[in-house]
């Protein structure tokens, strides 16, 4: 796991994808396919999926790099970036799998 934490670090993210019922978060050649939608944790409030502003605050993201992962109690992954104090905050106890990553040529499921 820690290994899967620390190959998102210092990449950017090039592109936020929205397929009919899933998203993927482009980083630079690598993909990261959620089964789940994440909430947004932003200075000015958390924002969810299915709220109005969702859309285009997540795709706010869009070229920052990120700073760090961090798996919180086995529950979520949080995706800090650079310049800014918001997160990504991905569930991952949903009772699924959430999370596919897809590093170059190798693809591996998240789990916990």
């Amino acid at each position: 796991m820690s290994e899967f934490l620390d190959i998102l670090a210092d990449r950017q993210l090039s592109a936020v994808v929205f397929v009919q019922d899933y998203l993927q978060l482009q980083f630079d050649g690598d993909c990261m396919t959620l089964y789940v939608w994440p909430t947004l944790l932003l200075p000015q409030g958390n924002c969810g999926f299915g709220e109005v502003a969702y859309r285009n605050e997540l795709c706010s993201f869009i070229a920052r790099i990120v700073q760090s992962v961090e798996l919180l109690d086995q529950q979520h992954l949080l995706l800090h970036f650079q310049d800014t104090s918001a997160v990504i905050r991905i569930p991952l106890d949903t009772g699924r799998e959430a999370v596919y990553f897809t590093e170059y040529d190798k693809t591996s499921w998240l789990t916990l």
